[in-house]
């Protein structure tokens, strides 16, 4: 990928990342979240500080509480501070471009 490609992910029922590779910078953009079990945030590789807390619900699909759109974010990720989906139950997708 180039700087200024898209990229997207969809995240299934594990604990899954986006990490970029050394030397590379991705912005989030979006993030799509439809179930209420898993959290999804910033990870170093020991500590999580989260986006999006387990309760909420980006999806149309859904009326759970605390339900809202979170498709217009901006988020950094690069190598060593990068996107985890923690818990095995949601699917999370998130999107974005290359900056760096």
């Amino acid at each position: 990928m180039a700087e200024g490609d898209a990229w997207n992910q969809l995240m299934g029922t594990g604990t899954v990342s986006r990490q970029p590779s050394a030397g590379v910078e991705e912005m989030v953009t979006f993030m799509i979240k439809r179930g209420t079990t898993d959290t999804i945030g910033h990870y170093n590789g020991s500590l999580q500080l989260g986006w999006l807390a387990a309760a909420v619900v980006t999806s149309a699909e859904s009326a759970a509480e605390g339900r809202r759109d979170a498709s217009n974010v901006r988020f950094i990720i690069d190598n060593t501070s990068y996107c985890r989906k923690t818990g095995t139950s949601d699917y999370v997708a998130i999107g974005g471009m290359q900056v760096g």
